[in-house]
């Protein structure tokens, strides 16, 4: 038995007020609710039995204790809303899964770099004009301009989730995923600058020429990774969403 477009979007409305909040993710599990309460009405349940059994499949109750607000007892609630730890738990997976996706597919790009001729060519250039920087230009000057090779993916990233946000109105946590680990050139540079300055007390004026190099090579490398990753998760998403609009 086929659900009628008015109990999908109930569906849609229903994980929302559950706290489903990003767009991909209520995508996902509509589509098991759907097939899985069409299988179930196949069977002979109603609609509410069988989206009640749904729901719970995820690890949901539907009544729990709470603490009554005088501290004089418990109370015991019922309802399909009271209990919605299976999905955040479902989105706690997720994003496990989609750091060890998006890290691979970094990890990747970054190496496609090095199998390139062409973008080894380019890293060869950049290389020299790092060496000129560092030998031509005053200390300061050098940096500033080192530090926005490392930070301009991060910077462009955030004017297209503002443009993604404002335009789109909809939150997706592949595309957030995507935005979070593709500023690990970041962390992977300023510690390396930073830290013996701290526990050494060395100034980064006095790191080796070709230290330095390298430390700003690694992280533009895998910011660059990261940005090229998050712009394809962007293309999917906005695909994705043509899609849904047309449907």
């Amino acid at each position: 038995m086929k659900l009628s477009q008015e109990q999908i979007q109930n569906i849609d409305k229903f994980l929302i007020k559950s706290g489903v909040k990003y767009w991909d993710i209520r995508l996902e599990l509509a589509d098991h609710f759907i097939n899985a309460i069409e299988e179930k009405m196949g069977s002979g349940l109603s609609y509410d039995e069988s989206f009640l059994e749904v729901h719970k499949s995820f690890g949901n109750k539907v009544s729990k204790y709470v603490l009554a607000q005088d501290f004089s007892g418990w109370n015991k609630e019922n309802g399909i809303y009271v209990d919605n730890f299976g999905y955040q738990k479902l989105l706690g997976v997720k994003r496990k899964e989609l750091h060890k996706q998006y890290n691979r597919q970094i990890n990747r790009t970054a190496i496609n770099w090095i199998k390139s001729p062409s973008k080894v060519l380019f890293l060869v250039s950049l290389v020299a004009l790092l060496y000129l920087i560092f030998t031509i230009l005053p200390g300061k000057a050098s940096y500033a301009i080192t530090a926005l090779l490392v930070f301009l993916p991060t910077l462009l990233m955030y004017i297209h989730q503002f443009r993604f946000v404002r335009k789109r109105h909809k939150r997706s946590l592949y595309f957030e995923m995507a935005m979070l680990l593709s500023v690990n050139g970041l962390w992977i540079g300023y510690p390396l600058l930073t830290i013996p300055q701290y526990l050494f007390s060395i100034e980064i004026a006095a790191y080796p020429i070709f230290l330095l190099i390298l430390i700003i090579l690694v992280s533009v490398l895998i910011s660059w990774s990261g940005f090229i990753v998050y712009k394809n998760e962007l293309s999917k998403c906005n695909n994705l969403l043509k899609k849904l609009e047309l449907n």
